[in-house]
């Protein structure tokens, strides 16, 4: 590895394999040196996202049907904000940190993979819960909140089974990415309202 200049720490390379799937091994061996650039700071802290972010609230019938409604909507609004904002976050302490790395092409290329969380949690849920809002009859009511229901089981088996989900909270760059156990919490709190 002489020469060669990486992230260090074999906690941030294990996980950038496992996640980003890199094999950052084989890419050093075959690393021609990189150009000159300025050492990072590896001793800056990482950036908080999530910081001054109000607990997960409690969702009750007190205000009527139509505002606890309104609550999930928020919720879940600000869970995929929050989500979105710390993949971010973590992207770029992912680049800055890999910045002249011999190895900085693929693990930026390798990035695409958390895109793949907002793809899948993403506002569908927000939207079915607007139509259960507008709409006036019971029955359409009744179909679309089991169609409300359909897709937070869905978003729950999908943190469940998904080994990527698992890797985001308390990762090795950003350790406060508190996202996977936000979205749960609010998708707890969602399915006991419907």
């Amino acid at each position: 590895m002489s020469g060669s200049k990486h992230i260090a720490t074999p906690r941030k390379d294990a996980w950038l394999e496992k996640v980003l799937n890199v094999d950052l091994a084989q890419l050093r061996a075959k690393a021609l040196p990189p150009p000159p650039s300025s050492p990072l700071d590896l001793s800056k802290p990482a950036p908080v996202p999530s910081a001054g972010t109000p607990p997960m609230p409690r969702l009750g019938k007190a205000g009527g049907a139509g505002v606890a409604l309104a609550q999930c909507v928020l919720l879940w609004d600000r869970t995929c904000k929050d989500l979105s904002d710390q993949i971010a976050a973590m992207q770029q302490e992912i680049l800055e940190r890999a910045s002249g790395a011999s190895d900085f092409a693929a693990i930026k290329a390798g990035l695409h993979v958390l895109e793949a969380v907002l793809e899948q949690l993403n506002s569908r849920l927000s939207e079915k819960l607007n139509q259960i809002f507008g709409t006036p009859d019971k029955t359409e009511r009744d179909r679309l909140r089991d169609e409300a229901r359909q897709i937070v089981v869905e978003h729950e088996a999908y943190i469940a089974a998904t080994p990527l989900m698992g890797a985001l909270d308390g990762n090795p760059f950003v350790p406060s990415f508190d996202g996977v156990t936000r979205a749960k919490a609010a998708l707890t709190s969602i399915s006991e309202y419907l």
